[in-house]
């Protein structure tokens, strides 16, 4: 990205700009890798089923992932990439007790505030 040198006219209606104020928030933007990460996590929660298995293991305290399978109507294989999905931004943890492995809620705060959410009933009144 290159810092803002000159403005923009692309029939803009703006009167007084200020630059600085534009540059300075290019490099806040730039000293923000996190927001990708943040993008990722927002991108894993959009999913109706991962919001369903995040609810029903903090109902549960764990399951493996055929239980969750004939829970949630689901093969799998479907909802083992539910989980992988969930584990990768850490939002899920496992437990191998050969051969099957169990699934729970991680101590991540952010899975935490989101499973109360969800256990709220999300906006609803």
């Amino acid at each position: 990205m290159t810092l803002v040198a000159e403005l923009t006219n692309l029939n803009c209606t703006r009167k007084d700009v200020d630059i600085d104020l534009l540059r300075d928030l290019q490099l806040k933007l730039l000293n923000r890798p996190d927001l990708a990460d943040s993008a990722a996590v927002f991108s894993a929660i959009g999913s109706e089923t991962r919001l369903k298995v995040l609810f029903l293991l903090s109902e549960a305290g764990e399951l493996c992932v055929c239980d969750l399978s004939d829970i949630l109507g689901q093969s799998v294989s479907r909802v083992s990439h539910q989980l992988r999905k969930l584990k990768d931004i850490g939002f899920v943890k496992t437990r191998k007790e050969s051969p099957t492995i169990y699934y729970s809620i991680s101590n991540n705060s952010f899975a935490n505030i989101l499973v109360n959410f969800v256990k709220m009933g999300g906006l609803t009144d």
